[in-house]
């Protein structure tokens, strides 16, 4: 098979760990889907809803190097017990997402041992790990970051009794960042706008979405929008409160974006933190 590397709560896996990948499952594979489709009532077919992607099961074969009575193994089993908490499995699977180092946050739902004649009796069986990842994407195992000042107060631009030699292409206004997801799946994202601030606002500018927020982030706080947890909170204290009716959430789309951040008054400044994201 492809060179597959693999890391899980501080277990390595992979050539000249002591645990070589012979089969990989659902790396490649379409993650469950959950649709919203309803029946016809008195008729043939259905009325087409919304397909959401759902969970990703990640299933690997690993042949072990050292026999059973190696201590290697109790750490083996100490990494890969069934504790619920969802770690990153850091993978590298050659012909993947470019050859990124990548990501998925998952939690160990299955460690199996089979015993056969061929493997078991010379004490280097095969073993079975199965993951569970609620969030069916891949990230980038390096985060990208992104910083500007917040444009305020909102809305001011260029006033056009200028005259035009005006160039562009040089440095980008006020409160605009520009990022790139190298992935192929829209991407969540972090936010932290620090203040002062008045009625913050995050723009993704590639698609006309808005967030539009209102309060106040006084100086020294932080104001975090985190867009996977769909949460806005003020020094860890929820603001939800603040988004406006009109506000829509997005993620950044694969390739370039461009995000801006504005207020209605205030001279904060924000930092937009992501991963590249892969189905």
């Amino acid at each position: 098979m492809a060179t597959a590397t693999l890391t899980y709560n501080g277990l390595p896996i992979g050539l000249g760990a002591g645990l070589e990948v012979v089969e990989l499952e659902g790396v490649y594979e379409t993650p469950d889907v959950r649709t919203s489709d309803v029946d016809r009532s008195r008729a043939h077919g259905q009325w087409p809803g919304v397909d959401l992607l759902g969970g990703r099961a990640i299933t690997a074969t690993l042949q072990a190097n050292v026999p059973l009575d190696n201590p290697q193994w109790a750490g083996l089993q100490a990494a890969l017990r069934a504790t619920g908490d969802e770690l990153p499995l850091v993978l590298q699977l050659s012909g993947f997402a470019g050859g990124t180092t990548v990501r998925a946050n998952c939690r160990v739902r299955r460690l199996a041992v089979p015993v056969d004649v061929d493997r078991y009796q010379f004490g280097v069986p095969q073993v079975v790990v199965e993951w569970w990842a609620t969030d069916p994407r891949f990230y980038a195992d390096t985060e990208t970051s992104a910083s500007a000042s917040v444009q305020s107060p909102e809305g001011v631009g260029l006033t056009f009794d200028a005259t035009f030699d005006l160039t562009f292409g040089g440095p980008l206004p006020s409160g605009v960042m520009n990022v790139n997801n190298d992935g192929n799946f829209p991407a969540p994202w972090v936010m932290d706008l620090e203040g002062p601030l008045t009625d913050p606002r995050i723009e993704h500018v590639t698609s006309g979405a808005t967030l539009d927020l209102s309060g106040v982030v006084q100086a020294g706080q932080v104001l975090r929008v985190d867009s996977l947890a769909r949460t806005i909170t003020v020094d860890g204290a929820s603001r939800y409160s603040w988004v406006q009716p009109r506000s829509q959430w997005f993620d950044l789309s694969p390739g370039a974006n461009q995000v801006r951040v504005a207020a209605q008054a205030g001279s904060g400044s924000g930092t937009l933190t992501f991963r590249s994201a892969w189905i």
